[in-house]
């Protein structure tokens, strides 16, 4: 047994040495006192924390995280670490509407050579220009474009020509063309609205809204040969 003290009143008692080591108070009078202060709180921030990983971490979408805390942009105490060197190779703090380009596209790579610091604008169109040009979802129209699903305005903006109605019944039922693909095929039209036109269609050949038997002439085209 080991003597142990009170911190409020003094009153000394007898106790066992492991629970001498957290024993503080000699009743619960003494410890609901207030201004007490029961137990000190605890210091675990940074490299006083058993996980600590040395400040440097990696986050979901590949980013490198470094510990700074008392940076502007940080968040729950990490901040990217492309913008730490940024910022030390330029010698001042970014602007909000500047970011940071890695020229390799490596998330990873924050060498200095292989940061870029651009305005937002000039971030958007490097981005943009390295994607690889598509076909016009317009099916008539047949140019690449990179910008937007459509090559210009006027495609954009024609009025929506059908594929014939036994074409369209071929494509969703015998070849199982889903209505979002064919909606992506016919270009400026909701798969719901290609939906809709099939249910008409069906409802016009059979007189109530049921299956179609398509087993004619037309069967003989491939899935992508649309009129």
């Amino acid at each position: 047994m080991v003597n142990i003290g009170c911190v409020v009143c003094g009153k000394t008692w007898k106790e066992y040495p492991a629970k001498a080591k957290t024993r503080k108070f000699c009743s619960n009078t003494c410890a609901n006192k207030p201004g007490v202060k029961k137990f000190p709180k605890r210091d675990q921030w940074g490299p006083k924390n058993p996980s600590w990983k040395g400040g440097r971490i990696m986050s979901s979408k590949g980013y490198v995280l470094v510990n700074a805390p008392h940076h502007p942009r940080q968040h729950n105490g990490y901040v990217l670490e492309h913008i730490l060197v940024a910022e030390r190779i330029i010698g001042r703090p970014l602007y909000k509407n500047e970011q940071v380009h890695h020229v390799n596209e490596k998330k990873d790579d924050n060498r200095p050579s292989n940061l870029q610091v651009l305005t937002a604008l000039q971030h958007m169109r490097i981005h943009r220009g390295h994607k690889k040009p598509q076909e016009c979802l317009k099916l008539e129209c047949k140019k690449k474009t990179k910008k937007a699903k459509f090559c210009s305005r006027e495609c954009a903006r024609k009025p929506i020509k059908w594929i014939s109605d036994d074409n369209l019944i071929q494509q969703y039922e015998v070849y199982g063309v889903s209505t979002r693909k064919l909606a992506k095929m016919i270009g400026g039209v909701s798969h719901v609205g290609v939906w809709k036109r099939i249910k008409t269609i069906q409802g016009s050949l059979t007189g109530k809204r049921g299956a179609v038997n398509t087993e004619d002439e037309s069967a003989n085209l491939s899935p992508g040969a649309l009129a």
